[in-house]
C-alpha cells in the first residue's frame, strides 16, 4: 500500500497535467475548425480525447499491478483493468457533457459570424426537432440533464454495492473517501458543463434576436 500511494503522488501531478492539456487541445482544435466552416471537428476533437487517453493508459499499465488490489468479497477487477474501465466512464462523460456541447456552441458561434442569427435563433426556441446545422447534433439541456440524472443514480447504486462488500482494513476509511472524492469531481464536472452550456445557449438566443432584429430593421427600410 505504501509503495503505491507513493507512486500515486509522483505521477498524479503528471496525469492531471497530461489529461488538462490533451483537453484543452483538443476542445481548442474543434473551435477552430468548426468556425473556419470545417465540417470534421467534433471528430477531430474526439479523436485527440481518444488518443490521449489511449497513450496515457500505454503509459500507465507499466505501473499498476496486473492484479486485483482493492480487498472487496466480490471479485475485484485488476488495476489495469480497473484503470481501463474507469477511463471509459470519463470519455462518456466527457463527450456528453463537454465535447458535444462545446462542439454546438461553436458551431453557434460561427452561424452568427455568418450573420445566421435567425436560423440560430430559430434553432433555439423552437419546441419542435429542428434540422441543426451541418457538421453538428443538437443536444437539448433538458435531455442532458435527464442522462445525468440517469448516470449519476446509476453510479451511486454500483459505488454503493462496491463499498458494501469491502473487507475491513487499515485504509478502508480512507478508500472509501477517495471513492466519493472521485465520484464528486466526476459529476461535478459534468454539472458545471451544463451550467455553462445553458448560460451559453441563454447568450446567443439574446444574441440572434438582436441580430435577427437589425436584419427586420434594414430590409424595412
Amino acid at each position: 500500500m505504501t509503495k503505491f500511494s507513493a507512486l500515486a503522488w509522483k505521477i498524479g501531478p503528471l496525469i492531471f497535467g497530461w489529461m488538462m492539456g490533451s483537453a484543452i487541445a483538443g476542445l481548442e482544435i474543434d473551435r477552430k475548425l468548426t468556425v473556419t466552416n470545417r465540417t470534421n471537428g467534433l471528430a477531430v476533437s474526439v479523436a485527440t480525447f481518444l488518443i490521449a487517453a489511449a497513450i496515457l493508459f500505454v503509459v500507465l499499465i507499466r505501473f499498476l499491478p496486473p492484479f486485483p488490489i482493492t480487498q472487496s468479497t466480490l471479485q475485484s477487477y485488476p488495476a489495469q483493468a480497473a484503470y481501463l474501465k474507469d477511463t471509459t466512464y470519463f470519455l462518456v462523460l466527457a463527450f456528453c457533457f463537454l465535447i458535444l456541447p462545446f462542439h454546438f456552441i461553436a458551431t453557434l458561434e460561427r452561424e452568427m459570424a455568418q450573420g445566421r442569427g435567425d436560423q440560430v435563433l430559430g434553432l433555439l426556441t423552437s419546441k419542435q426537432i429542428s434540422v441543426a446545422p451541418k457538421g453538428t447534433i443538437y443536444p437539448r439541456f433538458w435531455a442532458l440533464s435527464s442522462l445525468l440524472v440517469v448516470l449519476a443514480a446509476f453510479s451511486l447504486v454500483m459505488t454503493s454495492r462496491l463499498l458494501d462488500h469491502l473487507k475491513p482494513g487499515p485504509n478502508m476509511n480512507l478508500f472509501i473517501q477517495l471513492v466519493y472524492v472521485r465520484g464528486i469531481l466526476y459529476f461535478g464536472l459534468a454539472i458545471e458543463c451544463l451550467i455553462w452550456y445553458y448560460l451559453a445557449l441563454e447568450r446567443f438566443k439574446r444574441a440572434s434576436t438582436s441580430q435577427s432584429g437589425l436584419i427586420a430593421g434594414r430590409v424595412t427600410r
